[in-house]
């Protein structure tokens, strides 16, 4: 009979659309070493083509931890927030041996668009006037992408859904929340814990996207107690 023998276990940490590795500054100080944080291509000194997408990305970060040896060595937990979470939660849905748990945080794992902007879509396909609304509306959240070089990347991301990935999960699961969070709604996290079995929900209160950064002391804590629960 094989089996793996795993020397430890390790948190990676997949920072948000438009953020680095040092906003994770908070964490990475309290677990020391057995935290680590990457600057995912496009937002550091990796550079990223046009057609990637979440696939893309989980493919890029699966690399790089074989590359580290960890896929033999260590028990990992992955954690992503926002954009980073959907990657996490790709890479979960293939079920690696080496993958321990996992942390979705803010991300927006399901494309679930508002009626707004299903009704302008539909409208701009019709009436030339409604195009102009529709780049006021819609591309005022691809500005910063575009600028960067980014905006195929961003358009490819932000329509992908993982609803079918996440009912594919197996591993213990935090979804973790601001329960004012202004970018993904509580819903969202709300019918994503309801899709991933051994998944408990965790909102944070008054919490925006970024409770990290807002209130890193409570943050740290709710994480820190979760990672050593499983």
């Amino acid at each position: 009979m094989s089996y793996h023998v795993y020397m430890m276990r390790r948190l990676v940490l997949l920072h948000g659309w438009g953020q680095d590795k040092r906003t994770w500054q908070g964490l990475l100080e309290t677990f020391g070493n057995e935290a680590v944080a990457w600057d995912l291509p496009g937002f550091g000194a990796e550079k990223v083509e046009e057609e990637w997408g979440v696939p893309e990305y989980a493919e890029w970060v699966e690399r790089k931890i074989k590359k580290e040896g960890w896929s033999r060595q260590t028990r990992l937990v992955l954690m992503g927030h926002s954009f980073g979470g959907r990657i996490a939660a790709e890479i979960a849905s293939k079920q690696p041996e080496w993958l321990a748990g996992l942390i979705l945080y803010g991300a927006p794992c399901l494309y679930r668009p508002s009626w707004k902007i299903v009704m302008i879509k539909h409208l701009a396909k019709r009436w030339r006037w409604f195009k102009l609304i529709k780049r006021l509306v819609v591309s005022s959240e691809l500005a910063d992408a575009d600028k960067k070089g980014l905006g195929k990347v961003f358009r490819r991301v932000v329509v992908y859904d993982q609803t079918e990935q996440l009912s594919t999960i197996k591993v213990p699961t935090l979804v973790l929340w601001g329960e004012k969070d202004g970018a993904v709604p509580v819903a969202m996290a709300k019918e994503m814990n309801s899709l991933i079995d051994k998944s408990k929900l965790e909102i944070v209160e008054d919490g925006g996207h970024n409770v990290h950064l807002s209130n890193p002391m409570l943050f740290n804590g709710i994480v820190k107690r979760w990672y050593e629960s499983i």
